[in-house]
């Protein structure tokens, strides 16, 4: 998974670590607090995936999930998978 997700435990200890070091004695607890209470992001890493098309072209298979449509979309209405090819299924 990319390093684009961030621990909320890594963050506190970080802050924490940059108060010590500092010795800034002002509004540390404030700033923990903001990042203890945050809301999270509910998010998943993005399955890349193709098209396949059967022999007479009339019908695609998802790669990631292996179901087949009846038309191309950006997106597999199955599997949600995003049909660009992408780092798991690059063409």
């Amino acid at each position: 998974m990319p390093n684009d997700f961030i621990s909320r435990a890594t963050v506190l200890s970080d802050i924490e670590q940059t108060i010590e070091n500092s010795g800034c004695v002002n509004h540390e607890r404030e700033i923990i607090d903001c990042v203890r209470y945050a809301t999270s992001a509910d998010v998943v890493q993005v399955v890349h995936a193709r098209w396949g098309a059967d022999a007479d072209g009339d019908y695609y298979r998802c790669s990631a999930c292996s179901e087949w449509q009846d038309r191309k979309t950006a997106y597999c209405p199955n599997c949600g998978a995003k049909m660009d090819g992408g780092e798991q299924h690059a063409d």
